[in-house]
């Protein structure tokens, strides 16, 4: 069985997942991005997922900063804020989850 690079079989991927995750509805916008409630098909959990927004897709300055962000949320540690569980690109979407 052939399976793609989020260990999923192909046809499980839909139009608009974002490598294992399937977005859903807006929970906000703000300085370039946006959070969406998604869910994480492999694991099968709801996640916030947090992509740059539609106009910011192209700027390599908006790209630097959701990844600097996602380095910088991953070293934070602290028992009142949730943890950065995954960041990636899938096909040209960088994401934080």
């Amino acid at each position: 069985m052939t399976r793609g690079p989020e260990g999923r079989r192909p046809q499980d991927q839909r139009p608009g997942d974002i490598g294992r995750y399937r977005p859903g509805a807006v929970l906000a916008t703000g300085f370039g991005t946006v959070t969406l409630r998604a869910e994480d098909t492999r694991l099968a959990r709801a996640v916030a997922l947090k992509v740059l927004a539609p106009a910011a897709v192209d700027d390599p300055a908006a790209r630097a900063r959701l990844v600097q962000e996602a380095r910088r949320a991953a070293a934070f540690d602290h028992p009142n804020v949730v943890p950065l569980l995954d960041a990636g690109e899938a096909d040209g979407v960088v994401y934080l989850a």
